[in-house]
């Protein structure tokens, strides 16, 4: 969808594309390779459009998103206790 003309509309209709496959797998709770798809698509996005400013918005939104992943998925919660103090974690 990128190859030829690059306009906001475009990019617009990729990204809407881009986020369902994305969504698949967070209501899957493969964050992994949520993760791995997202920021896979924004530096296609970047290199597609020479235009910094959306990998700059790419990785504000996704910055959000792991917040609301944190708050929704009690494992990442777990995971991020875990990473801040192992010990606490060490019997589980």
């Amino acid at each position: 969808m990128l190859y030829k003309k690059i306009t906001f509309g475009k990019v617009v209709e990729t990204a809407v594309f881009a986020a369902i496959h994305v969504l698949i797998l967070v209501l899957s709770k493969d964050l992994g390779s949520s993760i791995i798809f997202f920021v896979g698509f924004l530096f296609m996005l970047l290199i597609a459009s020479r235009n910094y400013l959306y990998l700059i918005a790419g990785f504000v939104c996704g910055g959000g998103a792991a917040i609301v992943g944190y708050h929704l998925f009690s494992h990442v919660r777990v995971r991020v206790q875990a990473f801040r103090d192992p010990f606490s974690v060490i019997d589980n």
